[in-house]
């Protein structure tokens, strides 16, 4: 057994190297958030600011991550904020 901290050596010249086959890391957590925000709106087409943040709030568990995802909604290429009465309304644009 090689000592803690040793590195393998590597195989001679000539011998093949077998490259490790691995599955597709499940996606993260936040990425699972952000999928499912996108949706969430693309699925309305268009919903109001507060309403979308309690909608996010719900799904992701907390104000502070509802809130991330609404400033990454409002940053998209595919989204639109309008403000109708004082109020910002979230357009999905494309799809």
């Amino acid at each position: 057994m090689a000592p803690a901290g040793a590195t393998r050596a590597p195989p001679p010249l000539g011998e093949p190297q077998v490259a490790a086959a691995r599955a597709p890391a499940p996606a993260a957590p936040v990425d699972r958030l952000w999928q499912t925000a996108q949706d969430l709106l693309r699925g309305s087409g268009r919903i109001e600011g507060p309403q979308l943040l309690a909608e996010l709030e719900g799904f992701s568990g907390n104000a502070g991550a509802a809130k991330q995802l609404l400033v990454r909604l409002r940053h998209d290429a595919r989204v639109k904020v309008e403000v109708v009465d004082g109020t910002q309304v979230f357009v999905w644009l494309e799809d």
